[in-house]
């Protein structure tokens, strides 16, 4: 649940303007399109007419429904109301306005007509179910006159053969019965046989076009077609809101796969599964922080949030040394930018503030830093101390306006600054600061970025990391923790810079507890 408030509060905004978006642009969209309107006549399916109750014709009539459903956007059908209406569609254009439909468990089929003339709609409802009517007659009339047309050939076919017996006969009888009699009597017993046939034939047709008609399927207007008084496309309020829900589904799932593709480190990641150390403090986003005495916000803006986190840190590094005492500390990171030489400066000040003799060296001699944050010059420091080893400490050191706070700035940028932290000097060097100092505070290069804080923090009690929240990869992080703890560094724990969201260990509870806040002051200046 943590985790989603979080995320809920990092994506707010997308979560919001996404269907705002969407929801807007279904408005507008269908606000724009013109309206339709619908008719409907509902035909009913009759069973053929019979003396009693016929289930299985009932069963039947609403088989056939679906058959009907389809024949009603048959082409012959459209075509005859075309025609009809004398309307300006094609066949296929009509059949796109027309939709069929059986009314569940019964014997009703309904067709719909769309159109933006809710009369035309109508109209055109009107004319297919009674075309659709005519044209299930007329199917029946031909399956009738295809059965008694056969019976007709078969009649003709034996008139015919009458014809010429009846004419034989004549002829028989005028040549004389003497010499014919036997043929005679063949001739009339087949003509008897021939006419019995005939009238079999007679009465199959009057049986068969009665029997049709009783058996026939009949499709009759059950509700007539009306024009609609109200348009039912477009929903603008329905396609307003489902452009809106769609809008937020698309939302979640761009989240949840930012989400799944963010490796970042959060206030709410696991450091110590992902480290093998705890995490320390949670330092928030500081606004308008710039280069230089800004930087020291425990100075500047002594009852922030983030000069309590950096108290918070001071407090948890106490009681780490109450295990086994730090008399010297190593900050590093991951990767540059994640803020490990404020931090530095800012937990030197606090130790100060303490009334701990606190010295800072800034060991980065690539990118130094620290002269900047405290406005002092960077002619003179810990490269001529590792140069000229039999220089006193005291004379490339700073004293800053903080009370017990000292800073010995990088000097000079060597063209070796691996090698030259390597050589003996450097060890001996900090012992004899050390024995000077109640804490000694190295502000040291990245990790992965150079093989310097290795060699730095070899040489120390114990190591900080720093990781800026939703900017250092877990991996980078991870693999940082692996490097030191390889040289059998004591890694002490995670410092989480800049973190946005309000879920982080409770830091936004500071501001305002506690009597009126300390007016700010000047940034350290030296001596």
């Amino acid at each position: 649940m943590r985790q989603l408030v979080r995320i809920g509060r990092r994506w707010w905004w997308l979560l919001l303007l996404a269907p705002l978006i969407a929801g807007a642009t279904a408005y507008v969209v269908s606000d724009r399109q013109q309206p339709l309107y619908s008719a409907s006549v509902v035909l009913r399916i009759n069973p053929p007419v019979s003396g009693t109750l016929d289930v299985n014709a009932v069963r039947l009539s609403q088989e056939l429904g679906e058959t009907y459903r389809s024949l009603i956007t048959f082409t012959p059908v459209l075509d005859q109301t075309i025609a009809a209406l004398d309307l300006p569609y094609s066949t296929e254009e009509l059949r796109a306005k027309v939709t069929a439909s059986t009314i569940q468990d019964t014997q009703l089929v309904r067709v719909s007509v769309s159109d933006p003339d809710p009369d035309d709609a109508a109209r055109m409802a009107t004319t297919i179910g009674s075309e659709f009517i005519a044209y299930v007659n007329q199917e029946a009339q031909d399956q009738l006159e295809v059965q008694v047309s056969g019976v007709e050939d078969r009649i003709l076919e034996i008139e015919a053969e009458r014809i010429d017996l009846v004419a034989e006969l004549e002829t028989l009888q005028e040549a004389g019965a003497s010499e014919n009699g036997t043929r005679i009597d063949e001739i009339e017993i087949r003509i008897a046989q021939l006419d019995s046939q005939v009238e079999t034939l007679q009465l199959q047709i009057e049986n068969v076009a009665g029997g049709v008609a009783s058996t026939r399927v009949q499709v009759t207007v059950s509700d007539p077609a009306t024009p609609p008084a109200d348009p039912y496309a477009p929903r603008v309020a329905f396609y307003t809101l489902l452009g809106a829900f769609v809008g937020l589904l698309i939302a979640l799932g761009a989240v949840a796969l930012l989400e799944y593709m963010d490796n970042s480190v959060k206030a709410d990641s696991d450091f110590q599964d992902l480290t093998g150390t705890p995490l320390l403090t949670t330092i928030g986003a500081i606004p308008n922080l710039r280069p230089g005495g800004n930087q020291v916000y425990v100075v500047s803006e002594p009852r922030s949030p983030s000069a309590e986190a950096i108290r918070m840190l001071r407090a948890n590094l106490e009681f780490a040394a109450a295990g086994q005492a730090i008399a010297s500390l190593a900050i590093t990171s991951s990767s540059p930018g994640e803020g490990k030489s404020t931090v530095s400066a800012n937990l030197a000040v606090v130790m100060a503030q303490a009334g701990l003799r606190t010295i800072m060296i800034d060991a980065d001699l690539r990118k130094p830093t620290q002269h900047r944050i405290f406005s002092i010059p960077n002619d003179k420091g810990l490269t001529r101390l590792l140069t000229h080893p039999n220089d006193r400490w005291q004379d490339s050191a700073t004293r800053v306006a903080v009370p017990n706070l000292w800073l010995i700035p990088s000097g000079p940028v060597p063209p070796n600054p691996a090698d030259l932290l390597s050589i003996d000097a450097f060890p001996q060097l900090l012992k004899r600061i050390g024995a000077d100092a109640d804490i000694v505070i190295l502000d040291t290069p990245p990790v992965l970025a150079v093989s310097d804080p290795l060699v730095v923090a070899r040489n120390t009690d114990a190591v900080l990391l720093v990781a800026r929240s939703g900017q250092t990869r877990r991996d980078a992080l991870r693999h940082s923790a692996e490097a030191l703890r390889q040289g059998s560094m004591r890694v002490l724990g995670i410092v989480l810079n800049q973190q946005r969201s309000k879920d982080g260990m409770g830091y936004y509870y500071y501001e305002g507890y506690g009597p009126t806040a300390i007016p700010p002051q000047d940034p350290p200046k030296s001596e």
